[in-house]
């Protein structure tokens, strides 16, 4: 079995994924919140970090990952109210998942501060991402919530 080097190992860190910038900066921000939920580490260092190294390297834009990253931390406690909204009785933001929450802070954060994004495009965008790391169960719940956040904030 080969053993990867360092420099292999930094190549497939920054490594463009999906090919695409804008879904790049999706799926960069989804693993960004995830780090910052799961950590706790600030802000700012972990959107150094992502900007400096994976942005950059993984050919996603910039833009796009900075503005869901900041507007879901800024507005998270906002989203997560709407997420709360939508949950059954037994149910709280606490016993979600941090991918899953990152998920859907990232969601909700396009859907609120990129009203130009078509709605459809956004949710497939991040359903696409919940298939990646879920199975059809856990994807299911993120879309019935998310489709509710989107009528909620796009009426």
């Amino acid at each position: 079995m080969a053993t990867l080097t360092k420099d292999h190992e930094q190549e497939a860190l920054t490594s463009p994924i999906t090919g695409n910038p804008r879904t790049e900066a999706r799926l960069m921000a989804v693993q960004a919140l995830y780090q910052f939920l799961l950590l706790g580490e600030g802000e700012a260092d972990i959107l150094n970090q992502f900007v400096t190294r994976h942005v950059r390297g993984r050919k996603g834009d910039s833009e796009l990952f900075s503005l869901l990253f900041k507007n879901a931390i800024s507005e998270r406690e906002r989203y997560q109210a709407m997420v709360e909204a939508n949950l059954s009785d037994n149910w709280t933001w606490e016993r979600i998942g941090y991918v899953e929450q990152a998920v859907l802070l990232s969601a909700i954060a396009e859907l609120d501060a990129r009203q130009e994004t078509p709605t459809k495009v956004v949710l497939n965008e991040f359903l696409n991402i919940a298939h990646s790391y879920f199975e059809k169960p856990e994807v299911s719940f993120i879309n019935g919530i998310l489709d509710k956040a989107a009528k909620a904030l796009r009426g």
